[in-house]
């Protein structure tokens, strides 16, 4: 199973606003399975008013996605804001245990599209684990 790979580029970004708690903002790249670029354009899930408060629900304060192409392949690119995205991370799997109706949509989209399985304890690569691997 792939591993969303959080830091794209091994780039993270760490900033306060206005002597604000520190938010992260994570940038990942995931490659959309082949035939599958137009149920990305195409999804709701980007733009449901019930995934963007669950989202906040779990701490991410922003989340944005687009399609990039790169030399012939297509990525799913994700921006996510919020206080302790760890924790976010955690708290989606969490609900999609609990069968959250909006947890395991989301579940399921990763899980077609991207071939990834969000309920997956090991489905986010953190820092250090990117060190190691470069």
């Amino acid at each position: 199973m792939k591993k969303v790979v959080i830091f794209l580029l091994s780039i993270a970004c760490q900033f306060s606003l206005l002597e604000a708690d520190a938010v992260k903002m994570f940038v990942f790249a995931t490659p959309i399975e082949d035939g599958k670029k137009e149920i990305v354009m195409g999804s709701d899930i980007f733009n449901s008013k019930e995934e963007a408060h669950f989202f906040q629900s779990i701490g991410i304060s922003d989340c944005r996605r687009w399609v990039q192409s790169v030399q012939d392949q297509d990525f799913l690119i994700h921006l996510l804001k919020g206080a302790d995205l760890d924790l976010s991370f955690e708290l989606l799997q969490s609900r999609i245990s609990k069968g959250d109706p909006i947890a395991n949509r989301i579940n399921a989209f990763y899980n077609d599209v991207l071939g990834l399985d969000p309920s997956d304890p090991g489905f986010a690569l953190d820092v250090k684990d990117l060190t190691r691997m470069l």
